[in-house]
């Protein structure tokens, strides 16, 4: 069975952008892009992927970028001490309950 929407974080960067490309062309999935920089998307905004602003230091913004969805992609890194941060900002979002 297939995810109904996913969301993926990092979704306008180089992995991240053709991993969209290859799950809407080829599974015609449903994908929620959590975006921080709109300037960036164009390449998925071309595939019509529904994209919400968001930030991964941003607890409530996750919330709201991951409701309705029931599965998420997480591709997106930082090259600062936020990454790990940022990660488990998602993983407590995702694991706390609804």
């Amino acid at each position: 069975m297939n995810p109904t929407r996913i969301l993926l974080t990092g979704a306008t960067g180089f992995i991240g952008t053709r991993y969209c490309e290859r799950l809407h062309l080829l599974h015609r999935l449903r994908l929620r892009a959590m975006v921080r920089t709109f300037n960036r998307a164009s390449r998925i905004a071309r595939i019509q992927a529904e994209m919400v602003a968001g930030d991964l230091m941003n607890p409530e913004s996750i919330r709201a970028a991951i409701e309705g969805c029931d599965a998420v992609v997480h591709m997106a890194h930082s090259t600062d001490e936020n990454g790990p941060i940022e990660t488990r900002n998602l993983v407590g979002v995702r694991s706390a309950p609804a």
